[in-house]
């Protein structure tokens, strides 16, 4: 990962190869670099530095996340079954609204 004057955050780098060391694959090391992109992000946005990064940056992003759009959340909603229906396919009952 990169930051705005285009140099490696080694912090970054170095948790990703590990990662990758413990044999975890790479669409899981992807996706964590995408969440730690949005964690930079987010510090940049708020004018925090990483190194000064604190619980309360935490806790803000959490409730940004909780209160923003999710178009992909939207999407799934739009086409999802009702809680229980059965699927056609597999004929199995989708998950109820409470599980």
């Amino acid at each position: 990962m990169l930051d705005g004057a285009g140099a490696a955050i080694e912090p970054v780098s170095v948790f990703l190869l590990e990662l990758l060391a413990c044999g975890n694959g790479a669409s899981s090391c992807r996706s964590y670099g995408y969440a730690l992109l949005g964690w930079f992000r987010f510090l940049g946005a708020v004018e925090v530095p990483w190194s000064r990064a604190q619980r309360d940056e935490v806790r803000d992003l959490v409730l940004w996340l909780r209160t923003s759009v999710n178009p992909a959340r939207a999407r799934s909603r739009l086409g999802a079954p009702a809680p229980g229906a059965i699927n056609a396919r597999t004929e199995k009952p989708s998950l109820s609204s409470n599980e």
